[in-house]
Order: C-alpha cells, then sequence, then structure tokens
C-alpha cells in the first residue's frame, strides 16, 4: 500500500521540514454544498475528495496518528476560491492542523451570476461548513504561497474575465499561516478581504444585528 501523501510528505517531518505543501486536483477539505447544485440527500461533490470516504479518513489518521502539522493543502480548478482550516472534526472545529486552499483557475468560472449573487451564494456556504474562513467565486484566480520558518503567506488574485487580453490581476485576500498555529490568520481572519464572503464578516454582521435588537428591545 503506498504512503497516504507520498514518500517525501512522509520523510519530510523526520528530515525536520517545517512546512508540507501537498497538491490536489480539487479541495481535500469536505463543503457541505447543498445551498449550491448539492441537496439534502447529497450534500458534498461527489467529484472532490468528500466522496472517497476512505482515502480522506486514512490520510486525516495518517497526519493526527503521527502528529504532523504545519500541512497546506493546495487545489486548482476548483470552479471558486477556497480558504479553509484543515481538520477533521467539522461538528465541533477542534483539531486543526492546517489550511486548505484552493483557487478556481484561470481558465475555470466560478459560479454564475455578478460578484453580488456570488457573495449572496457564498454567505450561504460559509456558515454551513465550520472549517470554511471564506469563499469567492466571481474572478478568475490564481494564488501564491511564500514559505519561510515562521510563517505560510499565501496570496490571491483574480481577473473578472479571460475572453479578451487584460492587465487586471486584482488582490482578492491574503492570509497567513503561523507556524504551529495551524489556522487562518490576517486579512481572511480579521474580515477585511476584497471580495467574497469571510467568516469574520458574517459574525460581525450577526454580532452588529444583535446589538440593535438588544437596543431596540424595551
Amino acid at each position: 500500500m503506498s504512503p497516504p501523501l507520498g514518500t517525501m510528505q512522509e520523510e519530510s517531518k523526520e528530515k525536520g521540514a517545517t512546512w508540507r505543501a501537498i497538491s490536489n486536483q480539487t479541495i481535500f477539505s469536505r463543503v457541505n454544498i447543498s445551498s449550491w447544485f448539492g441537496s439534502e440527500e447529497e450534500p458534498y461533490n461527489v467529484e472532490q475528495w468528500a466522496s472517497h470516504t476512505s482515502n480522506r479518513n486514512r490520510t486525516y489518521q495518517h497526519l493526527y496518528g503521527n502528529q504532523i502539522d504545519n500541512t497546506i493543502m493546495l487545489a486548482g480548478g476548483s470552479y471558486a476560491n477556497w480558504g479553509l482550516d484543515l481538520l477533521w472534526n467539522q461538528t465541533t472545529g477542534e483539531g486543526v492542523i492546517g489550511a486548505d486552499l484552493a483557487v478556481t483557475a484561470v481558465s475555470s468560472s466560478g459560479f454564475s451570476g455578478n460578484i453580488a449573487t456570488t457573495d449572496v451564494q457564498a454567505q450561504k456556504l460559509v456558515p454551513v461548513n465550520s472549517e470554511l474562513m471564506w469563499n469567492e467565486s466571481y474572478f478568475r484566480s490564481y494564488l501564491t504561497l511564500y514559505l519561510n520558518a515562521k510563517e505560510a503567506l499565501a496570496e490571491y488574485y483574480g481577473a473578472p474575465t479571460v475572453r479578451t487580453r487584460n492587465s487586471y490581476d486584482i488582490p482578492l485576500a491574503n492570509f497567513t499561516v503561523k507556524m504551529r498555529a495551524n489556522h487562518l490568520e490576517g486579512s481572511i481572519a480579521g474580515g477585511s478581504v476584497t471580495s467574497g464572503i469571510s467568516r469574520a464578516r458574517i459574525n460581525r454582521a450577526r454580532l452588529l444585528m444583535s446589538t440593535v435588537h438588544s437596543r431596540s428591545t424595551p
């Protein structure tokens, strides 16, 4: 049986490597998409890792069992931009061991519609997925990942169209994963993203509504 993460990744911790960057064709996290094109009977995308439960669980078991953290999953061609904490327990949100970062790919479109309608869709996705910190699906995008001994820095860029030659290279979001912290920090955690919906933005909106309601209640 081949190693869950491949031979080089298996040996990286023993050799003292700080980070493990693992490329995938699609996102590793299991995202409930019933508000998008899924259903209550089939809430997960069968074309993603979510439909390969045994292999996905075996990978998680290896990471947790061998105390391998600082893991960065990378994916392109996922038809949306995603910033997720890498965790197994979606119910409690505990046990984060890294980040799952994915983009549409420049040649792939995201959700249909304009920025406003794609933001509405993201507002439905984020609250029902405990690991999902940010979602954006209007721009065709790519990301750059910088690694050093203390942190991993991810920067997302996008263009509204590739039908014509243009110089658009719009910053969408950027964030860091601190060594051993194993979760998303930075602009996503603070909610100040250029495009898309972050969990922090939704939490602030809920807090504001709660404050307004409490002040208006006799």
